[in-house]
């Protein structure tokens, strides 16, 4: 018997909330990179942000992109 894993690998570029600096690019550069070679698996698609990055604090709690 054999203890085979299937992987399926998903894009969900983010800016961790903060600014756009170029970590939202890591998904498309690890792809790029070979990492679903490595893996042996297979692209599931993106994970879209819910909604395009925003410079105004939520007024409310602060934060910038909740």
């Amino acid at each position: 018997m054999h203890n085979r894993r299937e992987y399926s690998v998903i894009d969900a570029p983010s800016i961790l909330g903060l600014r756009p600096t170029g970590v939202e690019l890591l998904p498309k550069a690890l792809r790029a990179a070979g990492l679903l070679e490595r893996l042996n698996a297979e692209y599931g698609g993106i994970v879209a942000p819910s909604s395009p990055y925003n410079h105004s604090r939520d007024e409310e709690t602060k934060l910038l992109n909740a």
